[in-house]
């Protein structure tokens, strides 16, 4: 099955490889149903803004596939982050990255499973999008 047509709940397969992180010193994430369950739940609700929930949380809107939008967080993101003094501008980067973090959890939601279009405060909604939750 292509990424594009993944079916919820997805697995941490669907995304970057684990490994061993020497730069930043920290044990790779570990996939976890619960949150991916959670990710799906909040997502069915379409709504592209964060639920504030106690998990620690990532969004993620556009883009043709999950590892497309895990992809645009680490990447742009790291290059926003200010290595020297741990100030950020990359509130993504550093939920996947804290050595607090060990287990993640997504769900990607589109209009073949449930999400025919995303609304974004302040926007129109998106119509056909990839919604993109992480906890």
């Amino acid at each position: 099955m292509a990424l594009d047509d993944q079916v919820l709940p997805l697995t941490w397969s669907t995304f970057l490889p684990l490994t061993w992180s020497t730069f930043l010193q920290v044990l790779p994430l570990t996939w976890s149903t619960f949150l991916a369950n959670v990710s799906q739940t909040y997502g069915l609700g379409c709504v592209f803004q964060h639920s504030y929930l106690s998990y620690g949380e990532n969004l993620a809107l556009g883009y043709s596939s999950p590892v497309q939008l895990a992809t645009l967080w680490y990447t742009w993101e790291c290059n926003n982050y200010n290595w020297t003094t741990g100030g950020y501008t990359a509130g993504h980067l550093t939920q996947m990255l804290w050595k607090a973090t060990t287990t993640v959890g997504c769900a990607v939601m589109n209009a073949a499973n449930g999400c025919p279009s995303i609304a974004a405060p302040g926007s129109a909604p998106y119509v056909g999008a990839n919604f993109l939750v992480c906890e």
